[in-house]
């Protein structure tokens, strides 16, 4: 069973098309706190992150208070997202990451305890 760690590693697995894998750690937590991002249409989706990118780009010019204005407006342009669900998605490795693999993987488990969080993740049948 592959074990996920990294953005890197989630996102190759994605590509890769892994049929079933285990996210632990940090990237797990933020993962699940990122989960209402599957609930978005893609139109949403596109705009969330148009709007998280433009406050992204403008970010060094407005020292950083452009994130967060570009958070709220995205979080209500696209059905009341919080910022903490938009940031989740965004450390995980981006929302259409996020969105993707919500769509396209089912959780069997997860484990919560103390320290450690993982969840098993399984590409759905079709």
């Amino acid at each position: 069973m592959l074990t996920i760690r990294t953005k890197e590693q989630l996102k190759k697995a994605k590509k890769m098309k892994v049929e079933e894998f285990v996210v632990i750690g940090k990237l797990a937590e933020d993962l699940k706190k990122a989960e209402q991002i599957k609930n978005l249409s893609k139109k949403s989706v596109i705009i969330l992150g148009a709007a998280v990118g433009a406050g992204a780009a403008a970010a060094p010019f407005t020292f950083g208070s452009s994130m967060a204005v570009s958070t709220v407006i995205a979080g209500a342009a696209t059905g009341g997202l919080t910022a903490a669900t938009i940031s989740a998605a965004i450390t995980v490795g981006g929302i259409a990451l996020v969105f993707s693999i919500y769509k396209n993987y089912e959780e069997i488990d997860a484990k919560v305890g103390g320290n450690l969080l993982q969840f098993r993740l399984r590409k759905k049948q079709k």
